[in-house]
């Protein structure tokens, strides 16, 4: 039935779907007209031949049409489209498949009431010293109005050795009437298609080998060049920079460039003094410490001393000397300054580096997911099942909660009224603590919880806690006898709660 529901929901499918069935529905007509009253009178000719099939057409028209489309003798309506009819098709074998769901579902209810009332009365304390097998016989005799053991254990015998099985095969008889078409019925077409479409493709991409050859070495070198230059060589100099803590590599300005410049300075300083000054060592040497943080007062007093004579001065070589030293000073700021540009860089180098990477990252994250997702195709592969699992999980629960929110429990005054109306039900419900579902809600809720509990054991880890717990509270939703309807709307807010996030509940596309 939820294939049916699928197909008819696509356009596409439903045209495909006509596709795949239209040999079969041609055969089913041709068998139809071969039926007709008369049709083995129809002589060999091709003008009669002709005559005589179209005027069988054009006689009944809705049983020889119905051949194309069986649902149309059921359903009479004008040709608008077939796709509308395919669709009816559809609506017909999903609403026959649903009815014989929950017929077959309000039977298993009324299974699962009786087998729990039998656990119920072997629970008992006074037959707890009692046989199983007994009080069964014994309860089975009552239900059925016998007297005797042994006729019991007939009725038994005869139900599970000839009633079951029939009942397999009348199930089977009923369900195959509506079931989908075979698989070779459903394949053709890829087998007629796909190999002139396969063979077109390869030659088409054979006449192109050079080209395409081509662009495969040009794709190649494009992804090694990406792969080199934008993630591997960047993540190997992030992690230099975090092993040398940003102490290799290019600078602004290199530390020997500067320690030269400032030795430079400091030795014309020194000559000029030592020229111009007669001062010891110990004055040198704190002129010396001067120079290094900077303070050339000295050199400058020297210099306002000979702008007052420059002529002299300029002939003795003091001013030009004097000049020399503020360039070089000057050169030395340029070079201090570049020096705190280049901590400042190196400061931000992890920074800058893992801008530069992300990007890269981002495209490579993109591409694998998107690859991974075209790999598992929704086909049941990936974590819990896939998105088609997932989705799976999602109806099926979703199903329970609108079927325990639908639903209405047993009144109180009906129990007894349900206990007359079979003598498979003799023994009162009111033995439970809790008032049961209906009987097809019973049933229907078993069949969603059978579905989720394959899909479980199926896609869920073995032995982790999210497989256990989950396989917990199914087992809760399963038992007739354990929580009523708003104990069970409990439990399955308790699954949402527990389990929606991870099976990723909410992301489910409609």
């Amino acid at each position: 039935a939820e294939w049916w529901g699928r197909v008819e929901r696509s356009t596409w499918s439903t045209s495909y779907f006509l596709l795949q069935t239209f040999p079969s529905r041609l055969v089913d007509l041709a068998r139809n007209i071969s039926s007709v009253p008369g049709a083995r009178d129809i002589q060999l000719s091709f003008s009669n031949l002709n005559r005589r099939i179209f005027g069988r057409l054009m006689t009944p028209p809705i049983q020889v049409f119905s051949s194309l489309f069986p649902t149309l003798f059921r359903h009479p309506r004008f040709i608008y489209s077939p796709l509308a009819f395919i669709r009816d098709e559809f609506r017909h074998h999903r609403r026959q498949l649903e009815a014989t769901r929950d017929s077959r579902a309000r039977e298993l209810g009324n299974l699962t009431f009786i087998g729990a009332q039998i656990l119920a009365l072997l629970k008992e304390p006074t037959n707890a010293s009692q046989d199983n097998d007994a009080l069964i016989i014994k309860w089975t005799a009552k239900a059925l109005n016998i007297i005797s053991a042994a006729e019991a254990i007939q009725v038994l015998r005869e139900l599970l050795c000839v009633q079951l099985p029939k009942h397999t095969t009348s199930h089977v008889a009923v369900t195959d009437a509506h079931k989908r078409p075979s698989r070779w019925v459903l394949a053709w077409p890829r087998f007629i298609l796909f190999p002139p479409a396969i063979f077109l493709c390869l030659r088409s991409l054979y006449s192109n080998r050079d080209s395409l050859v081509g662009n495969l070495i040009d794709i190649a070198q494009t992804v090694r060049m990406f792969w080199t230059q934008w993630i591997f060589e960047p993540i190997v100099d992030i992690l230099n920079t975090v092993r040398t803590g940003g102490e290799e590599g290019v600078r602004v300005i290199s530390k020997q460039g500067l320690q030269s410049d400032m030795e430079s300075l400091e030795r014309m300083v020194l000559d000029l003094a030592m020229e111009t000054q007669t001062w010891s060592q110990s004055e040198l040497h704190a002129l010396s410490n001067r120079i290094r943080q900077g303070d050339l007062s000295t050199v400058l007093k020297i210099y306002e001393g000979d702008i007052k004579s420059p002529l002299r001065s300029a002939m003795s070589g003091t001013l030009v000397r004097s000049l020399l030293i503020q360039i070089q000073k000057a050169k030395v700021d340029i070079d201090f300054a570049l020096a705190g540009i280049d901590k400042l860089l190196r400061s931000q180098e992890l920074t800058f580096g893992f801008v530069g990477v992300a990007p890269s990252l981002a495209v490579v994250y993109i591409v694998s997911g998107w690859l991974r997702g075209l790999w598992s195709g929704g086909r049941g592969r990936g974590k819990y099942g896939g998105k088609r699992g997932r989705e799976s999980s999602f109806y099926m629960i979703r199903r329970i909660e609108r079927l325990l929110t639908n639903a209405q429990s047993i009144a109180a005054g009906t129990l007894s009224a349900l206990a007359e109306s079979s003598p498979t039900t003799s023994i009162p419900l009111t033995r439970w603590k809790v008032t049961p579902l209906d009987p097809l809600t019973q049933g229907l809720l078993l069949v969603s919880v059978s579905h989720l509990r394959r899909y479980v054991e199926r896609h869920l880890p073995k032995r982790s806690r999210l497989r256990e717990g989950f396989l917990e509270d199914l087992s809760d939703l399963e038992d007739p006898a354990r929580g009523g309807r708003n104990e069970k709307l409990q439990v399955v807010h308790r699954m949402w709660h527990s389990w929606g996030n991870t099976l990723e509940w909410g992301k489910v596309e409609t």
